[in-house]
C-alpha cells in the first residue's frame, strides 16, 4: 500500500490556500535542448497515456522509460478504480497491468501512435519516483550522461526534481510536466483548474502531502522557497480551522 493515498481527504480550500499550492507545485522546471549527452526519462504513469503522448517533447533521441509493475493495482479502492477507468477508456485491457511493466505499456502506447521507439531503453523494476532514479542509476542508464530531462505529470514536477537531484547529484536536471485530464468528468489538472473539482483537488493535495512526508523522511532536501511555502500553507490551514 502507498504511504499516502493518491486521493486523500482535502482540507477546506480557500483562495489563500489554493494560491499557495498553485505557486508551490505548478511551476516550470525548464527543459534542455536535445544534445548527444542528454537523456530524456519518462516516468511511469498509465492513468494519463493520451496526455503523456500529446505533451511529449519530441526531438529527444536518447529516451528512457521508467516504471515497473505497480503493486497498488491489486488493491480495490477509489484510486485504482479511477486508473482502471482511464486506462481502459481508450481500449486497453486492464489485465495488462498485472503482466507488463508500466515502462512496457508506455512504450507500446507510443508505438501505437507511430513513434519510432526502437532505440528507447526500459527500466522495468521501479515502483516509485525515488526507485525510478535509483534503479536506472544501478542499471547504468546515466553513464556518460551530463544532462537529464525528466517527463512527468505537472503537479509532481517539484518533488520529482528534488528526488532526482538527491540521487543524481552530478547531473544537470530539468523536469517538464504535462497536465493530466479526466475527460469523462471534464477535469484538467493544471494551475487554473485543479482546485475547481473535488477529485482533482484530492489528487493535488496528495502531492502536497507526499512532498512534505518524503522530505521529512530525508528522501530529499527542500529548497528555501518550497520550505517557506509549505510553512505558509500550514499556517493558512491552521488559521482556517480556528
Amino acid at each position: 500500500m502507498r504511504d499516502i493515498s493518491k486521493l486523500p481527504n482535502t482540507p477546506i480550500l480557500n483562495e489563500e490556500i489554493v494560491n499557495i499550492i498553485t505557486v508551490m507545485l505548478f511551476i516550470s522546471g525548464g527543459i534542455f535542448m536535445s544534445e548527444p549527452n542528454t537523456l530524456l526519462q519518462i516516468l511511469g504513469n498509465i492513468a494519463f497515456l493520451p496526455d503523456m503522448v500529446n505533451g511529449f517533447p519530441f526531438g529527444y533521441k536518447n529516451v528512457l522509460v521508467s516504471g515497473g509493475k505497480n503493486p497498488n493495482y491489486k488493491e480495490n479502492n477509489q484510486e485504482v478504480g479511477l486508473v482502471k477507468m482511464l486506462y481502459t477508456s481508450t481500449g486497453n485491457d486492464w489485465n495488462d497491468v498485472f503482466v507488463k511493466s508500466e515502462a512496457e505499456i508506455i512504450k507500446s502506447e507510443f508505438d501505437k501512435k507511430g513513434v519510432d521507439t526502437t532505440a528507447w531503453k526500459l527500466e522495468s523494476e521501479s515502483t516509485n519516483i525515488k526507485e525510478n532514479f535509483e534503479k536506472s542509476k544501478e542499471a547504468g542508464f546515466y553513464d556518460g550522461i551530463k544532462k537529464l530531462v525528466v517527463y512527468t505529470t505537472r503537479e509532481s514536477v517539484v518533488r520529482t526534481k528534488f528526488t532526482a537531484k538527491s540521487v543524481l547529484k552530478d547531473k544537470d536536471i530539468a523536469v517538464v510536466g504535462y497536465a493530466p485530464t479526466i475527460p469523462s468528468m471534464g477535469i484538467k489538472v493544471d494551475s487554473d483548474n485543479w482546485s475547481k473539482n473535488p477529485l482533482s483537488a484530492q489528487y493535488v493535495w496528495g502531492e502536497v502531502l507526499r512532498l512534505k512526508n518524503y522530505s521529512d523522511k530525508g528522501d530529499f532536501k527542500l529548497n528555501s522557497r518550497v520550505s517557506f511555502l509549505l510553512n505558509k500553507l500550514s499556517e493558512a490551514i491552521k488559521s482556517k480551522e480556528k
